[in-house]
């Protein structure tokens, strides 16, 4: 634990980069975007990247994030995570 006593060493607020992967379809960079507007401010969405996999069938999304807190964090991983179209969160 770090002296603030936080465990992970984060000051908030802070920019967190999350990845997102779906299996690839047309409209995934809009479905990423609300999902994401669903948990956070649109002014705390700093950026989405987007990147094929090597054979087309999957989509990840680099997406930089200004995070007001843990709560929202956590709420964030949350609910991406129990999103149907999404296959991981990291």
């Amino acid at each position: 634990m770090t002296a603030s006593g936080n465990p992970r060493g984060l000051t908030f607020p802070c920019f967190i980069d999350v990845k997102i992967f779906l299996s690839a379809r047309e409209n995934n960079l809009e479905l990423v975007r609300d999902v994401l507007l669903q948990s956070i401010l649109p002014d705390e969405l700093e950026s989405i990247h987007q990147k094929q996999s090597k054979h087309g069938k999957y989509h990840s999304f680099s997406c930089r994030i200004r995070a007001s807190g843990r709560q929202q964090m956590d709420q964030l991983y949350r609910y991406l995570s129990s999103h149907p179209e999404v296959l991981m969160v990291i």
